[in-house]
């Protein structure tokens, strides 16, 4: 599978029957995302996707995504939040649209302008939690709640409730009293979730991270090597060019002696 380009030939693929669907790895996804179109900086769209969500992985903020989660992030056009979108229209039952070219994914998620509005909550920008590992925030100050997906049964985006973080900031003065408290119930929400408890997280999370950016750079590498090739062919095209002008001209200089 890793010999597919696109996100989309990849999703088409990877769902298309039981045995590619148990082959499907993170690294894959992340890779396809990473190099699809990289030698064209105006659309390398779905590694600015891979590069929002990973962020929220190596800040050990959210819930971290399957493989076939991240493929479904990657590819996602419309609303995931479904049938509770707040963008949803009732005739069709299809939830807001996102749209292929969007590089958004607040807190993880893959949601409409409309939801990221409805379902978040605005902290002062001078909140402890903002720069703080564990807290995951979309545009610098904006809170949301972790999410329970009614189709594949997990649970979804921000790692601890907004509440919490209000919580911690009234009962704490101290910046430090205020940050171990927050990594506290990072803790407790690792140790929650059944897959999970802090150590395997924190593998998982450093695991993503260092595929992506192995993946990232090895795609920069490539690109640049391109490029240097194009600007070899494009002198020694040059060069030859001119070389046949002045063969050219000295001819006809000659003549006119």
């Amino acid at each position: 599978m890793s010999f597919i380009e696109d996100p989309k030939d990849l999703y088409s693929v990877t769902f298309s029957s039981k045995s590619m669907f148990e082959l499907l790895s993170p690294e894959v996804v992340i890779r396809c995302a990473v190099f699809h179109n990289c030698s064209n900086k105006n659309k390398v769209v779905n590694r600015k996707k891979m590069s929002q969500i990973m962020y929220h992985v190596a800040n050990r903020a959210i819930h971290i995504p399957s493989a076939h989660r991240l493929l479904r992030l990657v590819n996602a056009r419309r609303c995931e939040r479904g049938s509770d979108c707040w963008n949803r229209n009732l005739n069709s039952g299809l939830s807001g649209w996102i749209g292929s070219a969007n590089v958004n994914r607040p807190f993880g998620m893959a949601i409409c302008d409309k939801c990221i509005k409805q379902t978040t909550i605005k902290v002062d920008y001078s909140n402890f939690a903002r720069h703080e590992k564990g807290c995951a925030t979309h545009s610098g100050n904006l809170l949301s709640d972790p999410y329970h997906d009614k189709v594949t049964g997990d649970t979804v985006g921000p790692l601890i409730h907004a509440l919490s973080i209000f919580q911690i900031d009234n009962t704490f003065s101290s910046r430090e009293d205020k940050k171990v408290a927050l990594e506290g119930m990072v803790q407790k929400a690792m140790s929650d979730k059944s897959d999970f408890c802090p150590i395997r997280y924190d593998e998982k999370c450093a695991a993503y991270q260092e595929i992506f950016e192995e993946a990232e750079k090895e795609c920069d590498d490539a690109v640049k090597a391109d490029q240097e090739r194009k600007h070899e062919e494009y002198t020694e095209r040059r060069e030859a060019k001119i070389l046949k002008r002045m063969t050219k001209i000295r001819k006809i200089y000659a003549s006119l002696q």
